[in-house]
């Protein structure tokens, strides 16, 4: 927006800011409540009560490891913690994933049946796009790789490219 006042021009420059979520803070657990775009119904019981007990006994946490059986839901739990933790604490959030394909599938996953927005990362930074590099910086979580082989012994090194990969763009 440019704005001219007598024969001074004032030049005023209108950004965007981050948009205000509508959607419930208090927990995890009442954050997926209130989307509205989920395809799922609820939560499942053990995925509640892993939320509730990172809520009441792990919020402060620096490292996080939590388990549950195969096929129980330990993605949406993951990424409800990220979301909530995005959303209450402005902190950037990624997931990291051992392959290319997993992180199609968790981005897939998380935008058609849970409802959340988020941006995959995958192969060189010179692919990504502008776009996508200002939504993550302004207002979503990331989805990424850990290596280009997948190899899960690689997943410190990963772990470092992926954080360098997106902090470079994230000081823009």
């Amino acid at each position: 927006m440019l704005s001219l006042r007598n024969s001074n021009p004032l030049t005023t420059m209108a950004f965007r800011s981050a948009p205000k979520t509508n959607l419930s803070t208090d927990s995890p657990e009442s954050l997926f409540a209130d989307i509205k775009s989920k395809q799922i119904p609820g939560l499942l019981t053990q995925q509640g009560d892993v939320l509730r007990e990172y809520v009441s006994k792990f919020v402060n946490s620096r490292d996080l490891a939590a388990q549950l059986p195969t096929g129980s839901g330990k993605t949406l739990v993951a990424l409800l913690i990220g979301e909530w933790r995005r959303l209450t604490r402005q902190e950037r959030v990624v997931y990291l994933c051992p392959t290319n394909q997993l992180v199609h599938q968790v981005t897939d996953q998380a935008q058609s049946s849970y409802g959340l927005d988020v941006v995959p990362f995958t192969g060189s930074r010179a692919n990504y796009t502008v776009f996508d590099k200002t939504r993550y910086t302004r207002e979503h979580s990331a989805i990424c790789t850990t290596s280009r082989s997948g190899n899960l012994t690689t997943l410190g090194s990963g772990l470092r490219q992926c954080f360098q990969r997106l902090e470079s763009f994230a000081k823009l």
